[in-house]
């Protein structure tokens, strides 16, 4: 997370980052007295409007139609594969909080309950970092416990932890009319998790250059999700990658499932070999859509705007 001299709180997306700055989305921006009071948040004495809960709420337009409104408005980009994106120079930075070290800041409590967390997934406690209102004291007791998993093995034994403890009733958070994929709760708390590499780790998009092909309808099923779990999620399919950098789709789908969904199509070229591969992109700023053939997860309660050809 980040914190700018503006006082708005932005969350890095993803590894394709530029050597000064960082592509990233609003969290937190000051709040205003014609702001919609659901999305107040009190975060260190001051009020925010908690952008990304509007993100997940309302689409995509209305979004960054708020974000105009801001000074979050001054950091918005355009990048030819992430789309419109918010850039955050180093030289605006004011704070980086760093989740590992959140953990050692935390009372007591957090902690012992990290501890347990640490124990119920299977993996070091050194291993996890606190994001969100809790890195920033602004938690309540309805907050979410964000956490972050750190290393490609780590997340992907994590995920799989996951995928058997929500299979557990006590473990289980009904969200969207069902068992959401990927929050549980564990000790009264609504976990989320969030899946990060190490820094000598690579993402699979780190490897290639992108040229932008078109769109197209995305008809196939998944072969592997192995790498489901992080930002973005990945999945594999037959003839290339479906990349989504939607929250809602990390490790929401399987092996197996069927897909059909409009995409950006990026011929993508390895750096070192120079082998080929399709990419199939589905941006941040597309919104939610349910990716699936069958529609096994449209639970929204608005329509998300088609993707448009520019």
């Amino acid at each position: 997370m980040l914190e700018t001299t503006d006082n708005e709180i932005f969350f890095t997306i993803g590894y394709l980052h530029g050597e000064d700055f960082f592509n990233c989305y609003p969290q937190y921006v000051p709040f205003r007295k014609d702001d919609d009071v659901k999305f107040k948040k009190m975060i260190g004495g001051r009020y925010y409007f908690n952008a990304i809960r509007l993100l997940n709420y309302s689409t995509p337009d209305d979004y960054f139609i708020r974000i105009s409104q801001s000074k979050s408005y001054n950091y918005l980009d355009e990048d030819p594969f992430l789309g419109r994106m918010f850039r955050v120079k180093k030289s605006m930075l004011k704070k980086v909080i760093n989740p590992i070290e959140v953990v050692k800041s935390v009372d007591k409590t957090t902690k012992d309950f990290i501890d347990k967390l640490a124990i119920l997934l299977n993996v070091e406690k050194n291993s996890l970092g606190v994001t969100g209102t809790f890195a920033y004291g602004g938690s309540g007791n309805s907050s979410d416990f964000d956490v972050i998993i750190y290393g490609r093995d780590n997340c992907i034994k994590v995920m799989h932890r996951i995928k058997q403890l929500i299979k557990e009733k006590r473990h289980q958070l009904i969200k969207y009319n069902r068992i959401h994929h990927r929050l549980f709760n564990f000790n009264g708390k609504i976990v989320d998790p969030h899946f990060v590499l190490n820094p000598n780790e690579e993402s699979i998009l780190q490897q290639y250059s992108f040229i932008f092909k078109g769109y197209k309808e995305l008809s196939e099923v998944i072969v592997d999700n192995t790498y489901s779990c992080f930002t973005p999620a990945i999945y594999k399919v037959n003839s290339g990658y479906f990349v989504t950098y939607a929250i809602g789709h990390r490790m929401l789908l399987n092996i197996g499932t069927e897909l059909k969904i409009k995409v950006k199509l990026f011929e993508g070229v390895n750096k070192k070999t120079g082998i080929k591969e399709n990419f199939y992109l589905w941006r941040m700023e597309d919104g939610w859509v349910d990716p699936t053939k069958e529609k096994l997860f449209n639970y929204r309660v608005y329509d998300i705007p088609k993707i448009k050809n520019e």
